[in-house]
C-alpha cells in the first residue's frame, strides 16, 4: 500500500518507523472527510503490516471513541496498551475520535498516553486539540491532516494517468485521504459500472433480467449510481440517482431497484 497526494508524510512516517522513534503517542488531527482513521490504520499497518489495516492482526487494537457508555472502552484501551507484542515487535493501539469522550474521563489515561510502556505505540485521533487535555497533547506527536477539495483530489487522479473526466469525478468521491486502495482497480470499477450503464440502455426487455441479474452478482448497487451519476449533470438525472441510492438503503430488492431506474432512463 501506499499514500498518494501525501508522499511527505508517507516519507516522515517510515522515517520515524526506521528510526525506531515510536514509542510514543500519536496524535492525528483534522476534520472528519480528512482520513484520520485512515491514517491511523495507515500507520499502524507500516509497522505490523497489511493485517493491521485489515484489523486482524494480533497486536492492533482498536477502539472507537463515542458518547455515552464509555467507561469500559477506557478500561480495555489502558489493558491492551499494557499487552506484551504475541507476534510483532510492538504492540500497537488506536484510539480513534478520542475527542468524543469527555475531557473529566481522559484523566485515567493521562499515566498511560504520557509514558506508553514500553513496546507500546499508541495512535490517537481527534477533530481538533481543543477536544483533548493539554497534558496529552504536549507529550504526543502532532499530525495535521487537511481535507482535500474534490479539485485537488481530481488533480491527484489525472496526474496518475486517469484522464477520463467522469471517472475522475466518480473516484473523487470514494476517496477520502487521497490516499491508495489501489486507484487501477478503483478505475476498473467504475469503468466497469459505466460500460454496464450503457448496455442496460441498449439491452432487449428478454435479456435485461438476466443482465441485471449477472450484474447484482458482481456490483454494490450504490458504488454502481455513486459513480454513474457523473455520465449527466441534468438536475433530473441527478434527482433520480440520489432516489435511487437512497433506496439501495433503504429495499432489500436490488433487483427492483435497478430495474425501475433502467425503465426510467431508456
Amino acid at each position: 500500500m501506499r499514500l498518494i497526494g501525501r508522499e511527505e508524510l508517507d516519507l516522515q512516517l517510515r522515517m520515524l518507523i526506521d528510526k525506531g522513534n515510536i514509542n510514543r503517542t500519536f496524535l492525528f488531527l483534522g476534520s472528519k472527510d480528512s482520513g484520520k482513521t485512515f491514517m491511523g490504520k495507515y500507520f499502524a499497518s507500516l509497522i505490523l503490516g497489511m493485517r493491521a489495516f485489515k484489523g486482524t492482526h494480533p497486536d492492533f487494537f482498536y477502539f472507537k471513541g463515542r458518547q455515552g457508555k464509555y467507561a469500559d472502552t477506557l478500561e480495555e484501551f489502558i489493558e491492551a496498551c499494557h499487552k506484551q507484542p504475541f507476534e510483532a515487535k510492538h504492540v500497537v493501539v488506536f484510539f480513534d475520535d478520542i475527542d468524543l469522550i469527555p475531557l473529566s474521563s481522559l484523566n485515567v489515561l493521562l499515566k498511560t498516553l504520557e509514558e506508553p510502556p514500553a513496546k507500546t505505540t499508541i495512535i490517537l485521533s481527534s477533530h481538533s486539540q481543543e477536544s483533548l487535555l493539554d497534558t496529552i497533547i504536549s507529550r504526543s506527536f502532532k499530525i495535521q491532516l487537511k481535507s482535500r477539495s474534490r479539485e485537488e483530489k481530481e488533480d491527484i487522479l489525472f496526474d496518475m494517468g486517469i484522464k477520463n473526466a467522469s471517472y475522475r469525478l466518480a473516484i473523487s468521491d470514494d476517496i477520502k485521504v487521497c490516499a491508495s486502495k489501489d486507484f487501477q482497480e478503483l478505475e476498473k470499477r467504475v469503468s466497469d459500472c459505466f460500460s454496464a450503464y450503457d448496455k442496460f440502455k441498449k439491452c432487449s426487455m428478454e435479456e435485461l433480467p438476466k443482465e441485471i441479474g449477472n450484474f447484482l452478482e458482481k456490483f454494490d448497487l450504490k458504488f454502481f449510481f455513486e459513480s454513474i451519476r457523473h455520465k449527466d449533470v441534468s438536475l433530473e438525472y441527478q434527482f433520480e440517482i440520489t432516489k435511487r441510492i437512497q433506496q439501495c438503503l433503504t429495499y432489500n430488492n436490488k433487483f427492483l431497484v435497478l430495474f425501475n431506474f433502467i425503465m426510467n432512463i431508456r
